[in-house]
C-alpha cells in the first residue's frame, strides 16, 4: 500500500535541484544587469558634465585650445579634452575607465560664434 500523505524524497530532491539551478543562473545575471546599469548611469552623468564644460568653452572666446583637464566625476577620474576641428567646430571628449575596467569615450561638438 502506498503512502500518499506527503512528498517523497525523490520529489523533494528534484524540486530542490530545480531551485538551485534557477538560483545559480539568476545571481550572475542580476550582477551583470546591475553592473551595466551603473555603467550607463555613469556615462549619462559624465556626458552631462562634458556638455556643461563644453558650454563654458563655447561661451568664453578667450579659451586657448587645445585644452585638457582631469576631473573626478562621482568616484571616476575623467579626462576632458577640447580642440578645434577643421570644420571650425569645437570637439569636447571625455575619456574614462568604467567599473568593468573598459575604456570609454564620448565626444560632443559645438559651434563657437
Amino acid at each position: 500500500m502506498l503512502n500518499s500523505n506527503g512528498f517523497t524524497v525523490t520529489e523533494s530532491l528534484i524540486s530542490l535541484s530545480i531551485l538551485i539551478i534557477i538560483t545559480t543562473a539568476w545571481i550572475p545575471l542580476y550582477s551583470l544587469i546591475s553592473q551595466e546599469k551603473q555603467i550607463h548611469s555613469d556615462k549619462r552623468i559624465i556626458t552631462d558634465q562634458l556638455h556643461d564644460e563644453l558650454q563654458l568653452v563655447l561661451w568664453d572666446n578667450n579659451t586657448l585650445l587645445p585644452k585638457v583637464s582631469e576631473k573626478t566625476i562621482g568616484a571616476t577620474p575623467v579626462k576632458l579634452s577640447f580642440k578645434l576641428t577643421k570644420e571650425s567646430l569645437i570637439k569636447g571628449c571625455a575619456q574614462w575607465n568604467n567599473i568593468a575596467q573598459r575604456s570609454e569615450e564620448v565626444c560632443l561638438y559645438g559651434y563657437q560664434n
